[in-house]
């Protein structure tokens, strides 16, 4: 089940009053340090006859207070030095809570990731959905890369493929700040004969318009969705559209009923709250668990 943390609230006793233990707590979701638990944060009470991965983070994690790199390295199978790099941590001994921080990742060569995507023309149509994911998946190896992929990026707008010049440009609205990307987008858009390729340049520059008000936590919708008042299918939902704003509190929470998303995928949702709104909910991912959010 699903249990949205109260004021004053300890995880022994929440423990206690779902008659399980603190340890089986910490094994269903990312907690660093038992003794700092936000209000408003859901929790998955975990059910010995429902298994689930672990809630709390993908692709990005929002740090909460007695978070260390090296904690959230471990829950992240992962290292500190690449949560630095690919967050452009100046202090690795300081990290904010509320700071959201990329956790799906690691280093890579760039020109051997351009190459990868820079494939010939006579290809484009071969592109399926298994490749689709692996795109959608290296778009995070892009945005960790920061200001060093935005040359390689820019060279991929002019690829043949809209596929590819799509994910190109959700790249550079993921990293969302600095000339290069904006300028690379606004040609883009202005220019790209792809009416859902200039679509993407324009939620990006969206974004970035957003950043400084809001940090990166800000996020763009990318399809008209549900907001779903838990995360189920059979609960209350609003409809949000394409390009609403929202900020993401917790990401990747599995259906505690096990709901299923596609064919035998699980369904993983994320709680956000809409910003011109307040609205909070979850939001439905897709059936690879890819975020519908920018």
């Amino acid at each position: 089940m699903l249990y949205i943390v109260q004021h004053g609230d300890h995880l022994s006793a929440i423990a206690k009053r779902f008659q399980t233990t603190v340890p089986a707590i910490l094994a269903a979701n990312v907690i660093c340090n038992p003794d700092y638990i936000v209000t408003g944060i859901p929790l998955i009470i975990p059910d010995p006859n429902t298994p689930l991965p672990k809630a709390g983070g993908s692709p990005y994690y929002v740090v909460m207070p007695g978070d260390s790199l090296w904690c959230l390295s471990q829950q992240f199978s992962t290292t500190p030095h690449t949560l630095i790099q690919a967050n452009q941590i100046t202090n690795p001994d300081l990290i904010t809570a509320g700071a959201e921080l990329l956790v799906s990742t690691y280093q890579v060569d760039p020109v051997a990731l351009y190459n990868s995507w820079n494939i010939r023309p006579e290809d484009c149509d071969s592109i399926n959905s298994i490749w689709g994911e692996a795109l959608y998946r290296e778009e995070f190896l892009w945005e960790a890369m920061g200001q060093t992929a935005v040359p390689y990026l820019t060279q991929l707008l002019n690829h043949s493929c809209s596929t590819i010049r799509d994910s190109a440009v959700k790249s550079l609205g993921r990293i969302g700040t600095g000339a290069g990307v904006r300028s690379a987008l606004e040609q883009t858009l202005r220019n790209d004969p792809d009416a859902n390729v200039a679509d993407s340049a324009r939620l990006s520059l969206m974004r970035m318009d957003l950043i400084p008000l809001w940090t990166k936590r800000i996020h763009l919708t990318t399809t008209d969705t549900e907001l779903y008042s838990s995360p189920a299918f059979d609960a209350g939902s609003t409809l949000l559209t394409k390009g609403t704003p929202v900020i993401v509190h917790r990401w990747y929470i599995p259906s505690p009923a096990g709901d299923i998303s596609g064919p035998g995928a699980l369904a993983v949702f994320d709680f956000v709250q809409v910003t011109t709104t307040g609205q909070t909910g979850f939001l439905h991912r897709a059936g690879d668990a890819a975020i519908t959010l920018l």
